[in-house]
């Protein structure tokens, strides 16, 4: 079964809610949090804090139309308390709705990577085949529907993504390059050719 899990974490006066996939809690641990707050957050910067775990539920992601189990690579909180998903195996982005059930989805024509929120109503999706497709798809969300927008295709792999300041942060293989949101490249701004899979995934 497909599932992922919802754990309410104790941060002081803030609550900090993870949505993990089940199947890959341990290597997604810092991914995806959503944050409720009735006030203005004030991220704390001391690296001793303590979490506490208030609680944890798993829900199941599974579609009707998915073929396979899900595997849950990217999340990405919305602030309506909606969540999205990246559902690498089956080719999809989840909509959920605030008890975490599947209202809307897309398909994409390969495998998902990582997202990243552009606007409110918008995210930045890596598409990648690790052959021929180096794209970013980006999908809107407007009344709990998702439709696909503009595709940016790149000479370089995309696995992990982060927009800051209009500027699009993509991580390949062994390298991570800057990019204007049209796609433009503004440079290589690291690489590390000691192995293979050095700058995959995660850009923090």
């Amino acid at each position: 079964m497909a599932t992922f899990s919802q754990s309410t974490i104790d941060k002081g006066s803030e609550m900090i809610q993870d949505v993990l996939c089940s199947t890959c809690e341990d290597k997604l641990s810092g991914l995806g949090s959503i944050e409720h707050s009735t006030q203005t957050m004030v991220l704390e910067e001391n690296p001793n804090k303590v979490f506490t775990v208030q609680g944890k539920s798993v829900h199941n992601l599974r579609i009707s139309s998915d073929s396979r189990d899900c595997e849950i690579t990217a999340i990405c909180g919305l602030p309506e308390g909606q969540v999205l998903v990246a559902d690498n195996m089956n080719m999809k982005v989840k909509l959920l709705d605030q008890q975490y059930q599947v209202v809307s989805h897309c398909s994409v024509n390969v495998l998902p990577w990582d997202m990243s929120q552009i606007t409110p109503s918008m995210v930045a999706v890596t598409v990648e085949d690790m052959h021929e497709v180096h794209e970013v798809q980006f999908i809107t969300v407007k009344n709990r529907k998702l439709a696909r927008g503009m595709k940016l295709k790149f000479q370089h792999e995309c696995f992990g993504i982060a927009v800051h300041q209009d500027d699009l942060f993509i991580t390949a293989d062994t390298a991570l390059y800057k990019h204007t949101l049209s796609g433009i490249l503004v440079n290589k701004m690291y690489e590390d050719t000691s192995g293979s899979g050095t700058g995959k995934f995660r850009v923090d």
